[in-house]
């Protein structure tokens, strides 16, 4: 969405990767959008993913490298971490970890393993890390930030997200509804060839 838009009343809030933390955090700023985001601390779950991550957290202090100039800026302080851009050096690593299954979203999957990769500059300090030695929540287990990509490709996230939220609605849950990516490709193409004649597609494409 973008951000002049009203956030109206979200089931859960993710805020993505980006290239250019500081300036997007500044836009989010001039928005209004920040103040939206912050109301709804402790009322809904709030992801953030690497920059978005960052963003949670109570400052980020830049040491000139992404902006040019050294400066502090003050966070979301959604999450009570700080993170530094010192030199210019981004790790690209794929990796596995372990949850740390503190709070509603994620004790249901507490010790279980998760896969994603990692694509940031800058170093942040957590003292209550989610995933093995990675990311940091919140006091009240609903705000979660983490260095990750992917993490909702993996199905124990999923359906711990997806459990949460039914049960805050009174829905009953049925995990074998959550398919993965993989999973919906295939229904796709399953319907694709119940419904074409493959072997008139097979003759036009000279197969």
């Amino acid at each position: 969405m973008d951000i002049d838009e009203d956030l109206g009343n979200p089931d859960a809030i993710m805020i993505p990767g980006t290239k250019n933390t500081i300036n997007d955090l500044l836009d989010l700023r001039a928005s209004g959008m920040d103040r939206k985001i912050q109301a709804f601390k402790g009322k809904i779950p709030i992801f953030g993913i690497c920059g978005g991550y960052q963003m949670l957290g109570r400052t980020i202090f830049d040491s000139g490298v992404e902006n040019g100039v050294e400066a502090e800026f003050e966070g979301l302080g959604l999450l009570d971490i700080g993170t530094k851009f010192g030199e210019y050096k981004k790790r690209t690593i794929q990796v596995t970890k372990k949850v740390n299954g503190y709070g509603p979203i994620l004790e249901s999957i507490d010790g279980e393993e998760i896969k994603g990769y990692e694509i940031h500059m800058g170093v942040t300090d957590s003292n209550r890390t989610v995933f093995g030695d990675d990311g940091a929540i919140g006091e009240e287990g609903l705000v979660i930030g983490t260095y990750l990509h992917g993490l909702f490709d993996n199905e124990n996230i999923r359906n711990a997200l997806v459990r949460y939220l039914c049960e805050k609605k009174g829905l009953e849950y049925k995990p074998e509804e959550v398919v993965s990516e993989n999973d919906a490709y295939e229904e796709l193409a399953n319907t694709f060839e119940q419904n074409i004649d493959m072997e008139k597609l097979y003759e036009i494409a000279e197969i």
